[in-house]
């Protein structure tokens, strides 16, 4: 008699090989991630110990200012217009024109960070120096935000946020846009069923709703913007002081140390590392804090 090949083995659950080998295989890839993510981090922590103090001392200053000035302006820029743009995508496009918007955005995302950084010097640059700075200074205050006319480089904080704001764009559409579509549409007929028009559904029930998604995923795209290197080093410029006008010339953590290190002597490296040190626990504390907004939102629209 041939052996039955569909008989029970006494003591074996048939598939326990299987699910076993794929619970070691997992736990084993989990923990080399782990090991290479904390050997990462330590070995910077090490190398750069004997100068984490220095980092918050007048040379560090200007870096540590620029990258806040320059992430907060893409950051709000780039809020105002993903929004919008989510929301349009969600609720305004039919599905042919939602796909081809959806596949436009995905082309930002892969387009390389040097790509857009000689796009805004070499383009975006020599217009802003025409048309754009000239009128920010004539607005109310606008000399003591953005500096004297006259006075313009092409190079500047502003300039780099402008970059910024296109480059973050896809991150800040792509979860905002997820966080948008996947709230109940009960509750949006419900409201439009009451009375309310479509802009006041989104406008007074979606959005507030939504609110906490929506922070996440602009804590997440102002982490990418305050890592960024390349693109800002071409645009900002580069400066040794604290600059509070944003058509000037500044710097960030980043672009700092790809400019600085190829030159730098062993105590200046110890000093970039620094720097990198601090920049990666904004990025992490950041990256934490969207996690986190994100999820309790999923969490409250399934209740």
């Amino acid at each position: 008699m041939r052996p039955n090949s569909n008989a029970k083995v006494p003591g074996i659950v048939p598939g326990t090989f299987a699910r076993g080998w794929v619970f070691v295989v997992s736990v084993v890839a989990s923990l080399v991630f782990l090991l290479v993510s904390a050997t990462f981090f330590f070995s910077i922590i090490v190398k750069s110990s004997p100068q984490l103090a220095s980092i918050f001392t007048k040379g560090a200053l200007p870096m540590i200012a620029g990258t806040f000035q320059t992430s907060l302006i893409a950051l709000a820029l780039a809020v105002i217009v993903g929004l919008g743009t989510s929301i349009t995508i969600v609720f305004l496009l039919p599905e042919k024109l939602k796909l081809i918007a959806t596949t436009l955005i995905e082309l930002l995302a892969a387009v390389p960070s040097i790509v857009y950084g000689v796009w805004g010097l070499l383009v975006l640059a020599p217009w802003m120096l025409k048309t754009v700075d000239p009128l920010l200074g004539k607005l109310p205050f606008g000399t003591s935000i953005f500096g004297n006319n006259g006075q313009e480089f092409g190079s500047s904080i502003f300039l780099a946020a402008i970059v910024l704001t296109v480059m973050i764009l896809p991150t800040f559409v792509s979860i905002s846009r997820s966080v948008i579509a996947a709230f109940p549409r009960d509750l949006i007929e419900a409201g439009l069923a009451v009375g309310m028009t479509r802009w006041e559904v989104i406008v007074k029930v979606v959005l507030p709703s939504l609110r906490s998604g929506l922070f996440g995923a602009g804590f997440l795209a102002l982490a990418r913007a305050t890592g960024e290197t390349v693109a800002v080093a071409l645009c900002i410029g580069g400066t040794t002081e604290v600059q509070s006008h944003l058509l000037y010339p500044g710097t960030t953590i980043a672009s700092d140390i790809a400019l600085q290190f190829g030159e730098a002597n062993s105590v200046q490296i110890q000093q970039l590392l620094a720097l990198g040190a601090l920049l990666l626990v904004i990025n992490f504390a950041f990256a934490l804090l969207s996690r986190y907004l994100f999820t309790r939102e999923q969490k409250l629209l399934v209740r």
